[in-house]
């Protein structure tokens, strides 16, 4: 991912947000609410970067992730901050603001399907841009320290691929300024799949 030009980043960029907007519009539909999602931020780190791009490596966070398999491989892998997780838990459960302090059943199985909804519209993207069969394992929820997360998928997907796209996503109209973290993680085949939807993508345009 290193070698992607400024026009191609500026697309992913563009891609994201809109995959963002269109699973926002998804889960206000869920629960009743309108919850608005940007993608202010994006950068590529080395895989091993991963984890002191997120926080403190002894900080608890949700961790919801997934493989990608089909003609596209890799992973996807959305971190939620320990007040973020407690607070998208009430606004999926409708329950009072606050009224979360641990995460249950309940909660792990929302924020989950949360998880499913934000992945699997960027997965629709991607298939229908590259006209490739793509489909995503069942979503798995780990709520940990981050490095005790991280080091699970770095065994998983290590010996495939060298960096990941980072994207901080902001939740609007939920709470102050909370706020997660979104991580895709290509092997090298998917990689040039993405970049050739993102060329297709430029090229409408010129």
């Amino acid at each position: 991912m290193k070698q992607m030009t400024e026009l191609q980043f500026d697309a992913v960029k563009e891609i994201c947000a809109t995959c963002m907007a269109n699973a926002a519009t998804a889960i206000s539909k869920m629960v009743n609410q309108k919850i608005n999602m940007s993608v202010p931020e994006m950068k590529i780190v080395p895989l091993n970067e991963v984890s002191s791009n997120i926080c403190r490596c002894s900080e608890l966070v949700a961790g919801i992730y997934c493989r990608l398999q089909g003609d596209f491989s890799g992973g996807f892998l959305l971190t939620l901050p320990r007040k973020t997780s407690m607070v998208l838990s009430d606004v999926l459960l409708n329950k009072k603001q606050g009224k979360t302090n641990m995460l249950g059943n309940m909660e792990k199985s929302a924020l989950t399907e949360f998880g499913n909804i934000i992945i699997g519209t960027f997965v629709n993207y991607l298939a229908k841009s590259t006209d490739k069969y793509i489909y995503i394992s069942v979503p798995s929820l780990a709520y940990d320290i981050v490095d005790a997360i991280i080091d699970n998928i770095l065994i998983e997907l290590a010996a495939e691929t060298e960096y990941a796209l980072v994207m901080k996503m902001y939740f609007n109209d939920v709470s102050d300024n909370i706020c997660g973290q979104f991580f895709l993680i290509p092997d090298q085949n998917s990689l040039k799949l993405l970049l050739s939807a993102v060329d297709k993508k430029i090229g409408e345009f010129k």
